[in-house]
C-alpha cells in the first residue's frame, strides 16, 4: 500500500488536498481448474497445436462452409485416427469434419472446452487415453497467484464551518487492473488455468471517474444570524432550518461483449464469460450512452428500423448490428488476451440526494427536529449496463432495466419525512 498527500490551507478556511493511492496486491486468492483445455498441445507427426486447428476449423464454419467442406486439420487427423470409420461419423470424409458437423456451434461460439471434451470422448470411444479427466467434469481447486494494480490520484477540497456552510468536494481519477475482477469467495476461474494473462485488464469493479460532494447549510435565519427578530417567537419560527446533500458522479464499469465463457479453455462449468476482440478502436463504436429510438438487432437491419418502422427502444449503441460486427471471438494460437484489456465503457451514474429540515428548542432541555429527506431528488434514472452476449442478437445492447437502490424496491424518487423529539 502506497500513500501520499500533500495539504494546504487556503482563504475561507479551506483545505486542499492533493494525494496518490496505490495498491499492489500478490499472491491473492484465485481458482483455477485441472480440466482446463491445454490448447498449446502440440501433434508431433504434424507439429501443428491444438490451437492452430480449433482457429483454423473455426475461421472457416464462421465464414459459413459446410462442414462437409472444411479443409482437413491434421491435429485432428492424427489424435482421432481411424474415428471415420465408426458409427459416429458415418458419413464423413475425416475426422476433421466430422468434429465440425458434431460441434459447429461450439466452434462458432468459441466454446473451446467442450470441443476439447468431444476430442476426449471421441478418444475414449476408439480405445485411445483421453488427455483431461473425465471422471469430473471440472477438478476445481484454489490457488494463491493472481494479482492485482490499483492507481488513484485524488483531490479534495473542504472548508471548516464557513457562515454556517460546510463542504467536501472531493474527485478521483483511478484505474484498477487484476486477473479475473472476480472476488475471492466467487465460484470462478480464469479463462485458461495454462496463463492467467488472457485475463488481465480492467477490474469488473473499475470506475475511472469518481465525484461526491457533500454540504450542509444552516440557512442564515433567527438567532444570531444576519436575518433575525427581536423576538424570540419569531426567532423560534425562522431560525433552525438546514440544507443538506450528496452529489455522486461517476463513469461506468467497464463492459465486454461477449460469446463464450470458454474463450481459452478454461472449463465447462464456473467459466467467466470472455470478451470478443474489437476489430477497430474502442471509441469509434458508439457505445456507452443510451440511444433511444433504437431497435434490438433481431427485430431491423440497421439497428436503426423496426420492420420498416420506427424504433423506440434504448440501446447502449447507435447501431447494434454494426457494434456486432466491429468484434470477433479469440483466436487461441495468436491472441494473448481474452478482451479485458480493451473494454467498452459502461453507462454512466449520477445521482443527487437532498435534505430539508428544521430544528426547534421547545426548552432548554426538549429540542423538536423535522425533516424532509429527497432521495433521487431530480428524478434521474440511472440505468444498469446491458447484456452485449452475440449470441442472443435480440437482446444485444437493449436497455431495459433501471438501477434499484439496495434499500429500495425501486429505483424511481422517494420522499422520506422524520420527526424527531429529543428530552
Amino acid at each position: 500500500m502506497v500513500d501520499f498527500t500533500i495539504q494546504r490551507t487556503l482563504p475561507g478556511q479551506m483545505i486542499l488536498e492533493l494525494g496518490y493511492v496505490g495498491r499492489f496486491g500478490r499472491n491473492l486468492a484465485g481458482s483455477i481448474n485441472f480440466n482446463s483445455a491445454p490448447y498449446m498441445f502440440k501433434d508431433k507427426t504434424s507439429g501443428q497445436t491444438f490451437a492452430q486447428a480449433y482457429d483454423a476449423l473455426a475461421t472457416q464454419l464462421r465464414a459459413g462452409v459446410a462442414p462437409a467442406a472444411v479443409t482437413v486439420q491434421p491435429w485432428f487427423e492424427n489424435q482421432l485416427p481411424g474415428i471415420t470409420g465408426t458409427s459416429a461419423c458415418a458419413g464423413s470424409a475425416s475426422a476433421t469434419s466430422c468434429l465440425a458437423a458434431g460441434n459447429s456451434t461450439s466452434f462458432i461460439n468459441n466454446n473451446v472446452s467442450s470441443v476439447f471434451d468431444s476430442v476426449d470422448f471421441d478418444r475414449l470411444g476408439l480405445g485411445l487415453q483421453s488427455y483431461n479427466n473425465l471422471q469430473v467434469l471440472d477438478l476445481f481447486m484454489r490457488d494463491s497467484h493472481d494479482h492485482s494494480n490499483y492507481n488513484a490520484f485524488v483531490i479534495t477540497l473542504r472548508n471548516n464551518n464557513w457562515h454556517g456552510l460546510v463542504f467536501d468536494l472531493n474527485y478521483t481519477r483511478s484505474k484498477s487492473l487484476d486477473d479475473v475482477g472476480a472476488v475471492q469467495n466467487a465460484a470462478e476461474y480464469h479463462s485458461s488455468s495454462y496463463d492467467f494473462g488472457v485475463d488481465y485488464g480492467p477490474s469488473f469493479f473499475n470506475r475511472p471517474n469518481v465525484f461526491n460532494a457533500i454540504f450542509n447549510y444552516d440557512l442564515p435565519f433567527g438567532g444570531s444570524h444576519r436575518i433575525s427578530s427581536s423576538h424570540s417567537a419569531i426567532n423560534k419560527v425562522i431560525g433552525g432550518w438546514y440544507a443538506a446533500g450528496i452529489l455522486r458522479i461517476s463513469s461506468g464499469v467497464p463492459n465486454l461483449v461477449t460469446v463464450s465463457g470458454q474463450s481459452f479453455g478454461g472449463g465447462d462449468i464456473f467459466g467467466i464469460s470472455a470478451g470478443m476482440l474489437p476489430t477497430v478502436p474502442v471509441g469509434s463504436i458508439g457505445a456507452g450512452s443510451v440511444h433511444s429510438g433504437i431497435c434490438s438487432t433481431g427485430a431491423g437491419s440497421g439497428g436503426n428500423a423496426c420492420n420498416g418502422g420506427t424504433g423506440t427502444g434504448l440501446n447502449y449503441f447507435a447501431n447494434p448490428v454494426a457494434a456486432i460486427a466491429d468484434f470477433r471471438p479469440t483466436l487461441l494460437a495468436t491472441d494473448t488476451n481474452d478482451g479485458r484489456d480493451s473494454p467498452l465503457p459502461g453507462l454512466g451514474f449520477w445521482n443527487f440526494d437532498m435534505s430539508l429540515g428544521k430544528s426547534t428548542s421547545i426548552t432548554e432541555r426538549l429540542k423538536v427536529e423535522f425533516s424532509a429527506d429527497f432521495f433521487n431528488l431530480f428524478n434521474h434514472v440511472n440505468f444498469l449496463d446491458p447484456s452485449l452476449d452475440t449470441t442472443n442478437p435480440s437482446t444485444f445492447g437493449v436497455i431495459n432495466t433501471q438501477l434499484v437502490p439496495a434499500d429500495r424496491i425501486q429505483g424511481s424518487r422517494w420522499i422520506q419525512l422524520g420527526l424527531r423529539i429529543r428530552f
